[in-house]
């Protein structure tokens, strides 16, 4: 009976440690109280109406807030909001700043393979630049 309490007992901490560790991802990945996921429709109407400086003005901060959650969780970040900023700066013709965000996400991937789309822009990025 002993063991079954102390397994039971792992299992109930084990489970307690992955919503913290969720809890503290959701936090950090904030913007100003939201959740930055919760921006990708805004971000899209953005880019739909041509107002791409304030579509990267968000996208940045929506980079910012999802490399703070996988830092959080140990993982690299979504790659979402870099990938769009990626086609705003794009469309934008900063190849500068495109190269530059790419392969900052290159970096916090460490050794771990980049997402296909992410590492067709930066080669992409890196023949024009």
């Amino acid at each position: 009976m002993e063991a079954y309490e102390a397994e039971k007992q792992r299992k109930e901490a084990e489970r307690e440690a992955i919503r913290q560790r969720k809890e503290a991802a959701r936090a950090a990945g904030l913007i100003e109280g939201d959740y930055w996921m919760n921006y990708r429709e805004a971000i899209a109407e953005l880019k739909r109406q041509g107002r791409l400086d304030e579509a990267r003005a968000l996208l940045e901060r929506c980079v910012d807030a999802a490399e703070s959650e996988g830092a959080a969780i140990g993982e690299p970040p979504n790659p979402w909001p870099t990938e769009q900023l990626s086609v705003v700066l794009g469309k934008l013709k900063d190849r500068t700043s495109d190269l530059a965000v790419l392969e900052r996400y290159e970096r916090l991937c460490g050794g771990t393979a980049l997402p296909d789309k992410i590492a067709q822009r930066l080669n992409k990025a890196r023949i024009a630049g």
